[in-house]
């Protein structure tokens, strides 16, 4: 019989470090929940500071999801920002493998090298 992981329940935070607007993500974000990271981070975008999206808590991402994060990168692209996105070893880090999205956005795998790097942009 297969065993039935655990959720985490989605959440979302904003802070500020190094220059840097981090939003961070947990739990799943699909076709439910996307909207809401989508409201986060234009509400994000608007603040000066770089953009840094940690889903090290989140355990997976469906195509909506990573329509949302395209979305925001080209929206960031046009003013001539980044999307930092941290995400360490896991199934999220390998979706963005798969999909070659780690040469769209900036991956990091951890949030003090993400957050680091935009300090010094």
């Amino acid at each position: 019989m297969a065993q039935v992981r655990p959720t985490r329940r989605f959440e979302i935070g904003f802070e500020s470090e190094n220059c840097a607007t981090v939003v961070s993500v947990s739990g799943e974000i699909d076709m439910a929940t996307a909207p809401q990271l989508e409201r986060a981070l234009l509400a994000a975008e608007q603040e000066r500071n770089g953009l840094v999206l940690d889903l090290q808590g989140v355990g997976f991402l469906d195509s909506t999801a990573l329509h949302v994060l395209l979305r925001a990168s080209e929206r960031l692209n046009e003013r001539g920002r980044v999307l930092h996105v941290v995400c360490g070893q896991g199934p999220v880090r390998r979706l963005f493998e798969l999909t070659v999205l780690t040469a769209t956005f900036r991956i990091h795998s951890d949030r003090d090298a993400a957050t680091l790097e935009v300090g010094h942009s």
